[in-house]
């Protein structure tokens, strides 16, 4: 949201009434800096100025990210141009293939392993900071970690998990969900024969 590709593509998006429906999964962390911390003002605010209709959900909730995607693929398909849905959730992987923290946590001894050396040379270094502090700060770190990795790997944040959850409390949400979905692939199959 910060990068001034993304903001003339929605601006021309909306200037051409384009169809396009922008996502942003929202984790609060810029790759790996607080999003807070490089971001002025409000999402929301910074998108209405371009007039798209906002949509700010659960990113986790299945059935709200469903809903919210319907109302903007209808709205596209029918020319009313862009829309842009912000989905606050979790990653339950890095920003990127190969993200150090993640990774870690998951594989502790593997992925320590060449990072070792460069921690333990700089732990032993007789300038900065005390070994007890550098010890310390690395401990914090880890701590930091692992708890993102703990709230990113819950089962309270597993969006497949969830959906399974509330559509098995609603059989007759989960009837017309099945149906929809079967009658768009039905739809999306005689579109491509024809």
């Amino acid at each position: 949201m910060n990068q001034g590709m993304l903001l003339e593509s929605l601006n021309l998006a909306t200037a051409w009434k384009l169809p396009l429906i922008s996502v942003c999964k929202d984790n609060r962390w810029a790759i790996t800096t607080p999003s807070p911390s490089v971001t002025a003002g409000n999402m929301a605010d910074r998108v209405k100025g371009f007039g798209l209709p906002f949509f700010e959900i659960d990113g986790v909730d299945i059935g709200a990210v469903w809903e919210a995607a319907k109302k903007a693929v209808e709205r596209a398909r029918n020319g009313g141009g862009p829309a842009f849905l912000l989905a606050h959730c979790v990653h339950r992987e890095g920003h990127f293939l190969g993200y150090q923290p993640f990774r870690m946590t998951k594989h502790p001894v593997k992925e320590m392993a060449p990072l070792a050396v460069p921690i333990a040379k700089s732990l032993l270094r007789r300038q900065g900071a005390s070994p007890t502090v550098r010890l310390g700060a690395l401990g914090d770190l880890m701590k930091r970690i692992r708890a993102e990795a703990k709230e990113a790997l819950s089962p309270a944040n597993d969006p497949v998990a969830r959906a399974r959850r509330l559509l098995e409390a609603d059989p007759t949400r989960l009837a017309n969900l099945e149906a929809t979905v079967r009658n768009q692939v039905l739809a999306a199959v005689r579109a491509a024969l024809a």
